[in-house]
């Protein structure tokens, strides 16, 4: 795993229906918070002192920082590596248990050689990849310690750092009695106490807003979508990746860091698997929309059933 990290900060401030915008550039993606309440000139300035100290724990130039720690599990067998990553880890690999295999994040051992479908097929169908793609490859020993049984194996944890960027601006916005707000970040919408008319930003299926009531999610919540990430995901039952955009998830919890993690990796799971069940078999509140040809297959958690129309 890379991170290339481009550090540009500015800020675009009007008001729309919404009340007012604030833009910035974080890690070369954009940042967007949308509130009813007054940011003072002092706020933006702990917003941006924030933003550094984030960026002290995320940066790969710095030798101590999360990331370069993390970096270095991608080049040795053996090495400590910071609890955030642990804990993604073990949800990683709970949920992949729940799916009874059909979630495997290791398939970022062959997405992150090639991004074209044709090469990464071929790698796919070779047993040197295929010995990568393993969940029992990484095991966690006392201490936060990594053990690799095949070094080949390598799982993408960018969304911990969309979790890390959210959840930290969420704390600042509260503790400063902005009570009233949304963020959105590489691909992830937070709301606080605010109803956000997502449409406006992102074009969805009709029928997704037929079966959801969006005012009923919880204050706490995230909206994956986007469209400039392409999607692979591996259909475990001919051995083919599938290259589709047409995936749309949504999760309903307390916990912006865990449910960053578990809606930006679903999209390597085998969603063949899962449409043969009713229900998808996890605790966390999700909606999964999937589209595949012509049809389109709604699976949500039971968990989720309380927040349907």
């Amino acid at each position: 795993m890379r991170f290339l990290i481009l550090i540009v900060f500015f800020f675009v401030l009007y008001t729309n229906s919404y009340g007012i915008t604030k833009e910035y550039n974080l890690i070369d993606k954009k940042l967007i918070i949308f509130t009813n309440d007054e940011i003072s000139n002092d706020l933006d300035d702990l917003i941006e002192k924030k933003f550094d100290a984030i960026l002290s724990v995320i940066d790969v130039n710095e030798s101590d920082s999360f990331v370069s720690r993390f970096n270095e599990l991608e080049r040795n067998s053996q090495v400590s590596a910071p609890d955030y990553f642990v804990d993604a880890f073990l949800i990683l690999k709970n949920y992949n248990k729940i799916s009874k295999g059909s979630f495997d994040p290791t398939i970022f051992s062959i997405i992150s050689k090639s991004k074209k479908v044709k090469k990464i097929t071929k790698l796919l169908n070779t047993s040197s990849s295929r010995r990568c793609i393993s969940m029992n490859n990484i095991k966690v020993k006392a201490s936060n310690i990594f053990f690799k049984v095949q070094e080949c194996t390598k799982l993408s944890f960018d969304s911990v750092i969309s979790g890390i960027v959210v959840e930290n601006l969420k704390s600042l916005l509260v503790n400063n009695n902005i009570s009233n707000f949304s963020i959105i970040y590489n691909g992830t919408i937070s709301n606080f106490n605010q109803t956000l008319d997502i449409k406006k930003y992102f074009v969805l299926q009709e029928k997704i807003y037929e079966i959801i009531n969006f005012e009923n999610i919880p204050t706490y919540s995230i909206y994956t979508f986007d469209n400039e990430i392409k999607t692979y995901h591996i259909n475990q039952k001919n051995n083919q990746i599938v290259d589709d955009n047409s995936i749309f998830i949504l999760v309903a919890s307390d916990s912006i860091v865990n449910n960053d993690i578990l809606s930006k990796t679903l999209n390597l799971s085998d969603f063949t698997k899962l449409n043969n069940s009713e229900y998808i078999n996890v605790n966390i509140p999700v909606f999964i929309s999937i589209k595949v040809g012509t049809f389109t297959y709604y699976k949500h958690s039971r968990s989720f059933e309380k927040y349907l129309n």
